[in-house]
């Protein structure tokens, strides 16, 4: 039994990332039993676990998970400024929480310096794509490796909404100290803690808003060094963070403001599907309502979109009746908005047909007809559809592959376009600030 051996993850090789991962969960699934002790539970398993083991152990645990988490905080700040890092990017599951992050890791668009050098690199076939991503992948190797070595590999880490929340709650006060170093700390250093700000800001969004608002601020202009993401549908961890948690005046302007800010329409698709996520339809309904009372037509349009990106319900669908036929930008904006939202209700259709059925031959043309049109609104209602077929038992897994494909082909095509027109250079969008 692990529990009772000397196993200690900080012992395995780094190349071992599973064994490092489910050997410091049986570890603290056999501490929620009474098998081992949970001081020393924190001695062995992996730090990429502290947030799970933030709401499983004692309150003693949770606040040397704080303490440690602190350390490798302040250690992120004494990073080279220089530091090397690709493009990283996390994909998270949050219905999977006991099974580990997948990495993926590219060069950074920097490194090409303009289309032509693209169209080269492209052109040169199989062996210059294998040699990119063995760039990469030892690039982030090293990263990993400097990270690890100045104790810094929060950075890496994921914590969930609940598992920062719950560290919080036991130890409260990190809060404050942590809200004080990412306000005052230079802007150069705010990507290494990108998401740890976010995740604080989602925090302090239920008893303190403004504070919450100011730290949604800070890194508003930023970027990652490493970039989370929600699923395969794309959705950025700052969208995700900003829509969840309680309703607030303060808040509530900062989500509005992020759906006039987007400049395509599948950054707009994005931001819907983040309110979406996190219960939001009632929010997006007045945003809505709010934009229909405007004069400019470009507002209207942006109500209009945001309902057609919307899932279905009687408002939705009373809104998109109400411009049919409008000419001009408003016109073009329903014709695009209801493309989108007739093919999430066909969707919702034959996925419904697709768990329903006992015939091989039948899943097949539902789900032929389910992959041309569903959108990534497909993580907002697929599991509350039965699925009491046998095919789909069987064989749902496999569309996964074929999902992520129909999510880039949807990409593809929407980020071209805002209100279902050539989207314009983003010099000609005039940014809207939230004090406004």
């Amino acid at each position: 039994m692990r529990a009772k051996s000397d196993w200690k993850a900080k012992d395995i090789d780094e190349k071992n990332d599973f064994e490092d991962w489910y050997g410091s969960v049986a570890l603290l699934k056999a501490a929620t039993r009474g098998l081992i002790a949970n001081n020393e539970v924190l001695e062995r398993i992996s730090a990429r676990l502290y947030g799970w083991a933030a709401t499983m152990l004692d309150k003693a645990s949770v606040h040397t998970i704080a303490h440690r988490i602190d350390i490798s905080i302040k250690k992120a700040f004494d990073l080279d400024n220089d530091l090397v890092a690709p493009e990283i990017e996390i994909e998270i599951h949050p219905s999977t929480p006991t099974e580990p992050s997948m990495f993926s890791v590219s060069e950074r668009s920097s490194e090409t310096k303009d289309i032509k050098e693209a169209l080269e690199q492209m052109s040169k076939g199989k062996d210059a794509f294998e040699q990119r991503q063995r760039r990469s992948h030892d690039a982030f190797l090293e990263f990993k490796a400097n990270l690890t070595q100045a104790k810094a590999r929060i950075i890496l880490d994921h914590l969930s909404f609940k598992e920062f929340a719950t560290m919080i709650a036991e130890a409260e006060e990190f809060a404050d100290r942590w809200y004080n170093l990412f306000m005052s700390v230079d802007e150069a250093k705010l990507p290494a803690v990108y998401n740890l700000v976010l995740l604080l800001a989602h925090t302090l969004g239920k008893k303190t808003p403004d504070k919450a608002k100011e730290l949604f601020r800070r890194v508003r202009d930023s970027k990652p060094l490493v970039r989370f993401i929600f699923s395969e549908t794309g959705v950025q961890f700052d969208a995700m963070a900003t829509w969840a948690g309680i309703r607030s005046p303060d808040l509530d302007k900062l989500r509005f403001a992020r759906l006039d800010r987007v400049g395509t329409d599948y950054d707009l698709s994005l931001e819907v599907l983040a309110a979406l996520s996190e219960g939001k339809q009632e929010l997006l309904t007045e945003y809505i309502n709010e934009k229909l009372l405007k004069k400019e037509p470009s507002e209207v349009s942006r109500g209009i979109m945001v309902a057609g990106f919307s899932d279905q319900s009687e408002f939705n669908d009373e809104i998109l009746n109400r411009f049919e036929g409008f000419a001009g930008l408003v016109g073009a904006a329903q014709r695009a908005a209801k493309y989108a939202y007739e093919r999430n209700v066909w969707a919702q259709h034959w996925f419904e047909k697709m768990c329903l059925t006992d015939e091989n031959s039948s899943f097949w043309c539902y789900s032929v007809l389910f992959l041309k049109i569903v959108d990534g609104r497909f993580s907002v209602w697929h599991s509350k559809i039965p699925k009491k077929g046998k095919p789909i038992q069987l064989f749902g897994s496999t569309l996964d592959d074929t999902l992520k494909n129909r999510f880039k082909k949807w990409k593809n095509h929407r980020n071209e376009k805002l209100f279902g027109l050539d989207a314009p250079a983003p010099i000609f969008l005039q940014e809207m600030d939230d004090n406004k």
